[in-house]
């Protein structure tokens, strides 16, 4: 599987310890897992369990996702809910990685720690506890995307997004992603 992306912008990854990256959900898809577990890096990945009723297409992606995430991160895939902020703190705590995606409606995921940001020029409301969490441990943020050229995927890694506080950073990554 490496030899089927490129990375651009490997050297804004930390060499070792933790670093939160965040993307949307077209933002590179499972190589970026590929890519930092390659460099070294532990990712975990902050996801939203499927619900409701699933069509037997998206049953069939699911058990196919299911699958990747038990043979590359264990029991490193961390579901949101009610202990997730714990889970993701002690595996950053570890010095891992966490990978999570933006672009879920907060109101969706049953989430209040929200702020509105702008994003290509309107309001979108975000999920700010991921934020929170890497501010409040000083932990960079990376941005990342990924794109296809020339049939190859890309995984992009800005440098790491800045700001005081969660909200700010919140944005400046939103910004680094527009």
């Amino acid at each position: 599987r490496q030899h089927s992306f490129t990375v651009e912008g490997g050297e804004n990854l930390p060499a070792s310890g933790p670093v939160v990256l965040a993307s949307f959900h077209l933002g590179g898809g499972f190589r970026v897992f590929d890519a930092l577990i390659a460099r070294g890096l532990r990712p975990a990945f902050l996801r939203q369990p499927f619900g409701g009723s699933p069509s037997a297409y998206e049953r069939t992606i699911e058990a196919a996702r299911a699958r990747y995430f038990a043979t590359h991160l264990g029991d490193r895939l961390i579901a949101v809910g009610p202990d997730a902020r714990a889970r993701l703190q002690a595996h950053l705590e570890s010095g891992g990685a966490a990978v999570a995606l933006l672009d879920v409606a907060p109101a969706s995921l049953g989430l209040r720690d929200r702020v509105r940001v702008s994003f290509l020029g309107r309001e979108i409301e975000l999920a700010a506890g991921l934020m929170r969490l890497a501010n409040r441990m000083q932990i960079p943020v990376l941005p990342y995307d990924g794109r296809i050229e020339d049939g190859r995927r890309v995984l992009t890694f800005h440098p790491a997004s800045r700001a005081e506080d969660p909200e700010q950073l919140l944005q400046a990554t939103i910004a680094s992603l527009e």
